[in-house]
């Protein structure tokens, strides 16, 4: 199998209507596809000043009020694609469709909240290029070393690495793709995000080492929805202790 990224960007950010459509991609997609799940941007949440408590220019720069959904396709092949992208195009705005490698750094154990309903908690997704001083071989060690320190120093339940392998559909190129997400919305609160004296520097100044923070950056928080969960996500009965 292989995985697409399917980014979707509107000028005018995120609405209802442009949501919606983007669940219902996700509803024929699951049809075509052997496994499906739908990022949508939260417009409450769309600045790090609402959740990160920073009012950064920097920081603000990098938060992308275009980007409203993302959606992570597993297919045969992808010579099999052709039904996805049209049904893309018929969403608002501009689309890309990116062929990755996944390496899942952190992945839940199990399923325990209801198919095509909103995982627990909130993702961070960031696209992003590598730094221009890197090779592409030099800037996935990089990132493999930022992925496992990510897991120490943030209150993680799921980190999705997907190293771009193609760009298929769309005029924006990206190296990288990353699924980071947190179990509780509370955690991104920076007393609970960021773990250890010094952790939130430490953070930033390891990104800026191999990512193009400045020219190639753009990320927005996001929920979670699995449509189609892959072969090998276990799924146990819904606990509404997570479906909150």
């Amino acid at each position: 199998m292989e995985k697409l990224c399917f980014v979707f960007r509107h000028d005018d950010g995120p609405s209802p209507d442009r949501l919606a459509k983007a669940r219902s991609f996700a509803e024929v997609a699951r049809d075509l596809a052997r496994a499906v799940t739908l990022h949508v941007a939260d417009p409450p949440l769309a600045t790090p000043s609402a959740t990160l408590g920073s009012d950064d220019p920097a920081d603000m720069a990098i938060f992308d009020p275009a980007l409203y959904a993302l959606a992570s396709i597993w297919i045969d092949t992808i010579d099999d694609r052709a039904p996805l992208e049209a049904e893309a195009a018929l969403l608002p705005g501009q689309f890309g469709v990116y062929l990755v490698t996944e390496s899942a750094v952190l992945d839940y154990d199990s399923m325990s909240w209801a198919v095509g309903e909103p995982s627990p908690g909130k993702t961070l997704v960031a696209l992003f290029r590598r730094h221009p001083a890197l090779t592409p071989e030099r800037f996935r060690q990089r990132w493999a070393a930022h992925s496992s320190m990510s897991c120490t120093i943030h209150p993680l339940s799921r980190y999705l690495r997907n190293d771009v392998v193609h760009s298929l559909a769309g005029d924006a190129i990206w190296d990288g793709v990353v699924e980071e997400r947190v179990a509780d919305v509370r955690d991104l609160a920076p007393e609970r995000f960021y773990i250890g004296e010094g952790s939130r520097e430490l953070a930033a100044k390891d990104i800026a080492e191999f990512i193009d923070v400045e020219n190639g950056m753009k990320c927005s928080f996001m929920t979670e929805i699995i449509y189609k969960p892959p072969p090998w996500l276990a799924q146990d009965p819904p606990s509404e202790a997570l479906c909150r």
